[in-house]
């Protein structure tokens, strides 16, 4: 039994995790290494029509939207181009996060460590992104993205979209505006407060706190306005879950206020993801979610390249990624096909993706039988 020759709507998603992303771009990477065995000179996000993110997720997909000087229908950067930026826009956040800054907050004399306005510093001036980026419109990207935040004055999501800033030129917000929105988690950001053209005020924080995964939100959205049905959608979902947050429940009483508002929101971001996964690809058959299941204890929102735990459980987490996708190779391969449009047989793929589901347990071993991982990472 092969797939119809019916065109499906391309969906891809990034889901969040602060410095995780670098996981959810090594597995992109990957799949787009396969692509170019179709098309050397296409680029990964062309492959798709559509693409939604949520927190750290919306840099990745915000960076692979940006339109060509040349081509604006053409994307300006290679998906290893944002997987650069994103390291050093990692680098820059980092920096900030200091012992110092950490201690104000803990006092009371800070209530984030960085305001919106900061993080739009370190996004556009100390990565290599064009400075012309900044003023990107959702309306220009090349094909159409939907991030999501949380807006906090209406209890509810919110999504910045290349489909609604096309239908109203009032909601077509710069592409740094909904970037801002969408990774403003508490207390390492401020909340992000947008001023639209009719003078309403918009006020978000990261959207992860409501949704581990953009696609609950979005996927209704996109289907309304682009009149699609559910078996009309052909979906990627990359990013990372956590499996042992029982972990972190037992010291959960014993720790101070700030240490227990990251973890909850860790918990409540990630606990969940799993069973909303299952959920889509009951209701979503063409549903793929490439992501790799890693210990908390590995899973630091940043990471201080001044702590040698820290870049050792870095490149742990480094090495969980290679070994996901060392073992599922032929699923890679198989994705790569479908997503090219070429023939593929539907009962090999879904056994592939069966069988991927990968819970790195042992990262000290994996770290040592991927003794390369982190020169990958300098390398990106």
């Amino acid at each position: 039994m092969f797939w119809n020759s019916k065109k499906k709507l391309k969906v891809l998603a990034f889901s969040g995790g602060t410095q995780k992303g670098i996981v959810s771009l090594i597995i992109a990477l990957k799949l787009d290494s396969e692509l170019k065995k179709y098309n050397p000179e296409k680029e990964f996000i062309e492959y798709f029509d559509t693409v939604t993110a949520v927190s750290s997720g919306s840099i990745i997909a915000s960076c692979l939207v940006i339109p060509s000087d040349e081509n604006p229908k053409k994307p300006r950067y290679s998906l290893y181009d944002c997987c650069k930026f994103f390291t050093q826009g990692s680098d820059g956040l980092n920096s900030k996060n200091t012992t110092w800054n950490k201690f104000l907050l803990f006092i009371g004399l800070k209530d984030y460590i960085l305001s919106s306005q900061d993080f739009e510093k370190i996004l556009f001036q100390e990565t290599g992104i064009n400075k012309n980026a900044a003023n990107l419109k959702l309306s220009k990207a090349i094909i159409p993205i939907n991030i999501i935040s949380y807006d906090i004055e209406n209890d509810t999501p919110r999504i910045w979209s290349t489909y609604e800033a096309k239908h109203d030129p009032k909601k077509d917000f710069y592409l740094k505006d909904a970037i801002g929105a969408s990774v403003s988690i508490p207390p390492l950001l401020s909340k992000k407060t947008t001023i639209s053209e009719d003078q309403e005020k918009l006020i978000d924080y990261d959207g992860g706190i409501i949704t581990p995964s953009p696609l609950f939100i979005s996927l209704p959205y996109i289907s309304k306005v682009s009149n699609t049905t559910i078996n009309d959608f052909f979906i990627i979902s990359i990013g990372t879950t956590i499996t042992d947050a029982k972990k972190i429940l037992e010291n959960f009483d014993n720790q101070h206020v700030l240490l227990q508002a990251k973890d909850f929101i860790n918990i409540s971001r990630q606990i969940t993801k799993p069973v909303f996964d299952d959920f889509l690809k009951y209701v979503y058959k063409e549903f793929y979610k490439l992501d790799l299941k890693v210990p908390s204890e590995i899973q630091h929102s940043l990471y201080n390249k001044n702590k040698s735990k820290d870049v050792d459980n870095y490149n742990k987490m480094i090495a969980c990624a290679m070994k996901y996708i060392d073992k599922n190779e032929k699923l890679f391969a198989a994705l790569a096909n479908k997503i090219a449009d070429k023939k593929q047989d539907v009962k090999k793929l879904e056994k592939l993706y069966d069988d991927s589901h990968f819970y790195c347990e042992n990262p000290e071993e994996v770290l040592s039988e991927f003794s390369d991982a982190p020169a990958m990472h300098r390398d990106l």
